[in-house]
């Protein structure tokens, strides 16, 4: 892999925290302390301030491209808003505001995902000093509007102060953990908490633990209580590749452990992966580690320095971001396989 600037150097002030692409990958969007940046892949003089959206942080944002929409989260008190795309890009020129009433207040992180083929937006409030998860769950509501996007909808008739109603709340789940990551299963969803990582039945609502208690292969993982659950990513064979900040392995889909000598321990501290078949890269904060899922063998660090993976949460997008040190610009990269033609 090499990492193949994307965007405009940011100075220290204007701290990066997201980003996403769109347009099969030409345009990006970054999330920044100062808002949102938006700009051609590639095209460093391209990238501009939306200023109409008027958001002093943004901590995360992901687009629907199907649906037509970006969700973020942003400003102090870290509301939940989810944008049409075209309102997103034109508003500015339309000389409107752009502001739109959020769904939520206080969200940790979401992810877009499908459920029994319906598309859902799950909301995550998670509170350390209660030690308890919130998660809301919401599909898109179109008022049978035909042949339209939900952001085509939006922006026409139901932007502004009622793009939050276009969004119903359909589930709400409670677990006794703080959760720092979420994925989607078929028909239920797994939540990576302090307890481990979490199945969660959407049509009831009961969780359970995703690793089977009686699986003695596993007693190393149940007799650690720092070890991070960070990602977990769909291999092939109904098995499962579980990543933590210490580790990976792997689990079938009855959560009995599969692959018994094949074991993965990290050089640095992870604190979030990427899963690009046949490889897994993990970013500590001064490189990334990527190793292949098949043989555990590395194959490659690359040395980066104070860097942040910018999308998590999509597996076909590679943006991070790196600075030598706090003091010095930050440049926002593409990991890219070195044989890859295309942006992504």
């Amino acid at each position: 892999f090499e990492l193949v600037p994307v965007a405009c150097e940011f100075p220290p002030g204007i701290r990066v925290n997201t980003a996403d692409v769109y347009d099969q990958g030409r345009a990006v969007v970054i999330g920044t302390d100062r808002g949102l940046y938006l700009g051609v892949s590639g095209k460093p003089r391209s990238f501009q301030l939306l200023s109409h959206l008027r958001h002093d942080r943004v901590y995360q944002i992901e687009i629907h491209e199907r649906l037509n929409v970006m969700a973020m989260i942003a400003d102090k008190d870290r509301n939940l808003y989810v944008y049409p795309m075209d309102q997103l890009m034109t508003a500015g020129r339309q000389g409107g505001s752009g502001r739109i009433k959020p769904l939520h207040t206080h969200v940790s992180f979401f992810r877009f995902g499908l459920f029994q083929d319906l598309d859902i937006l799950c909301s995550v409030k998670s509170t350390t000093l209660s030690n308890q998860t919130i998660i809301h769950v919401y599909k898109p509501v179109m008022n049978n509007q035909k042949n339209r996007t939900l952001g085509r909808f939006l922006s026409l008739g139901g932007g502004g102060e009622s793009s939050a109603e276009s969004w119903k709340c359909i589930k709400e789940c409670y677990i006794a953990a703080e959760s720092t990551s979420l994925h989607f299963l078929k028909t239920r969803l797994c939540v990576g908490c302090s307890r481990g990582f979490e199945i969660v039945d959407l049509a009831t609502m009961n969780t359970q633990s995703l690793l089977d208690p009686a699986d003695s292969s596993l007693g190393f993982i149940n007799k650690r209580d720092t070890s991070r659950p960070i990602a977990l990513f769909r291999v092939h064979d109904g098995q499962f590749l579980l990543c933590y900040d210490e580790f990976a392995f792997y689990v079938n889909r009855n959560g009995q452990r599969a692959r018994s000598n094949w074991m993965i321990h990290w050089v640095g501290t992870p604190v979030s992966f990427k899963f690009d078949y046949p490889y897994v890269l993990a970013f500590d904060s001064q490189f990334i580690e990527v190793y292949h899922v098949e043989t555990a063998s590395v194959v490659q660090v690359i040395i980066t320095g104070n860097c942040t993976s910018l999308s998590p949460n999509k597996t076909a997008v590679n943006l991070c971001v790196s600075s030598p040190s706090p003091t010095q610009p930050q440049e926002v990269l593409r990991i890219q396989h070195l044989l890859a033609q295309d942006p992504l």
